[in-house]
């Protein structure tokens, strides 16, 4: 199953199905009007029991994945308008890797914020990007690493650079229950990643090397940054068009783990 969403702010459920001789992808009930603009990012939390969408009305949806899948989509929780026409449109979400209350998400004023769904009327943490870093610009992509890393949160900026922030957790009391939310988000490090808009944000959690980081961008280029201070690596893998979106994939005929990009050239590449 996955989810898709337009630019006219609305979100449908797929099903996938595979054969020996094709694979067959079928809509699963109706699209759904999720945001009263773009939808411009969707993620799915911890557990997989939920997702959320957020898009270009500076929204935050959260959705129930068993009623979506059965073909009836009804929001799950309240709506989080997300400070409106002060952040602009919000461009990215990321989900917590364990804990399925908690969400980061990226807006048009460069500030990246995290919630926590079960208080979802103000964030939890934010952090503006000119505290990052002066003149980043917007923030446009994100990425949210396991325990393991810290829980690193890296956001991409629309001036090219990466900054890696340290997400530090408390425990709360919310409505009588005990909630673990996201107290401060502290800037662990800035990367001179791209020469253009960072478009898209990876950590690899699938092999011996924890820690690497990979990114894309307006540029072209496809890169890893791996170490404390970190060592890049470029790669023109789309030519001059945009590169917009990459992942880590372990290949399972050989356990290989390689980068999958894609562009505006239509290509996705694995290497």
């Amino acid at each position: 199953m996955f989810v898709s969403g337009d630019d006219a702010g609305t979100v449908a459920v797929w099903s996938i199905a595979t054969d020996t001789s094709k694979i067959s992808v079928n809509r699963v009930g109706a699209r759904t009007r999720a945001h009263d603009n773009g939808v411009a990012a969707i993620a799915s939390l911890a557990g997989g029991e939920s997702f959320v969408t957020v898009g270009a009305d500076a929204r935050l949806k959260s959705w129930d994945t068993q009623r979506a899948t059965s073909g009836g989509f009804e929001e799950d929780r309240s709506v989080v308008a997300v400070a409106g026409a002060a952040c602009g449109a919000i461009n990215a979400v990321a989900a917590h890797p364990t804990d399925k209350n908690l969400v980061a998400t990226a807006d048009d004023d460069g500030t990246v914020r995290v919630w926590d769904l079960r208080v979802p009327t103000t964030p939890a943490a934010s952090r503006e990007g000119v505290k990052v870093r002066g003149g980043v610009g917007r923030a446009y992509a994100l990425a949210w690493a396991d325990a393991g890393l810290g829980e690193a949160l890296a956001v991409g900026y629309e001036n090219g650079a990466v900054g890696v922030l340290e997400t530090r957790a408390r425990l709360g009391e919310v409505t009588g229950s005990t909630a673990i939310a996201s107290s401060s988000l502290e800037t662990r490090g800035v990367i001179e990643a791209h020469g253009d808009a960072v478009r898209g944000l990876a950590w690899e959690v699938c092999s011996d090397k924890p820690g690497r980081l990979a990114s894309c961008g307006d540029d072209g280029d496809v890169a890893t940054h791996e170490g404390e201070l970190p060592v890049t690596k470029r790669e023109r893998r789309h030519g001059d068009t945009y590169a917009r979106s990459v992942a880590f994939w372990s290949d399972p005929s050989d356990g290989i783990v390689k980068i999958v990009s894609g562009g505006w050239d239509g290509k996705v590449v694995a290497a």
